[in-house]
């Protein structure tokens, strides 16, 4: 079970007397819980948390342990600190998102339940004997739920931290899906320039703020004269998210025709916000060489 539950914390919290002092969600990944609350910004005394983290379990008796993400993400493996709170000292985890087992350490990836609904709308998108490359691909929440779901042929899953790929490979076997995905570790830059060159119908790039050699690369896997690119990147939270997601597709059009690819804005969707006026988007973006 993977669920986002945004106002269980100030429920809890102000049950315990902390209303003014705890702001943040409550990330459930199988069994375990992740405070989401930014300490390094707001200080809140571990006592504090750890009471709420009692209240949580007795609220929720799935729950069997319970951490703080204590920093935010980073590094390139995309990892955070997490700091026990009560329950089982334990961090790994089975958790199911549309027909598919995943298993997990919670500290030693990063995992967004807020991707689960795209994780579905993609592979709805794919066509019969597509080929997909997914560049960030952390525990695979996007390729194997794709594998899973789609009549795909093959996807080309990626990552450069050595946990998740791991963790990934168990996944896949546990599924039975060995024959539709191909994990990969690695920058996905030299992986995509060495092993998947022209060879794909669909490329995700999942991670924001990517710079430019990720594009590209993104287009060298393209097979074909056409494609598609599925991009989630950070733009201005509204009053200015129109103008946000003109510009940021404006710079990805821009580097497509540096490479010789014309691109075309098919879909946007807001995925979530992530902060007082940050939001997460995914642009579906149809690419076409041109001659």
């Amino acid at each position: 079970m993977t669920l986002v539950r945004r106002d269980l914390l100030k429920e809890l919290a102000e049950s315990s007397g902390l209303s003014g002092n705890v702001k943040g969600s409550v990330d459930i990944v199988g069994d375990i819980a992740i405070l989401r609350t930014p300490i390094w910004i707001e200080p809140v005394p571990k006592e504090s948390l750890e009471k709420i983290a009692v209240k949580l379990m007795d609220r929720l008796p799935y729950v069997k342990s319970v951490w703080l993400a204590a920093s935010p993400v980073s590094k390139e493996e995309r990892v955070r600190e997490l700091v026990y709170l009560a329950g089982e000292k334990r961090t790994t985890t089975i958790y199911r998102e549309h027909g598919v087992a995943f298993f997990i350490d919670v500290a030693k990836v990063y995992i967004s339940p807020r991707l689960s609904y795209e994780h579905l709308r993609i592979a709805k998108l794919v066509k019969p004997g597509e080929v997909v490359t997914n560049f960030f691909s952390g525990i695979g929440g996007f390729s194997l739920v794709i594998a899973k779901n789609s009549e795909v042929k093959l996807v080309n899953s990626i990552d450069i931290n050595k946990y998740a790929v791991e963790m990934q490979r168990e996944s896949i076997k546990m599924n039975k899906l060995d024959n539709k995905v191909r994990v990969y570790l690695g920058d996905a830059r030299t992986i995509s320039d060495f092993f998947l060159k022209e060879s794909s119908n669909r490329v995700l790039l999942p991670l924001p703020g990517i710079d430019e050699s990720f594009y590209k690369a993104a287009l060298s896997t393209i097979k074909g004269d056409a494609g598609w690119l599925h991009v989630y990147e950070f733009v201005p939270e509204s009053p200015e998210f129109s103008e946000g997601v003109e510009e940021k597709f404006q710079e990805i059009h821009n580097i497509a025709l540096k490479y010789g690819w014309a691109a075309s804005l098919y879909h946007v969707r807001k995925v979530r916000s992530v902060g007082p006026r940050k939001a997460q988007v995914v642009m579906d973006i149809r690419v076409e060489r041109y001659h």
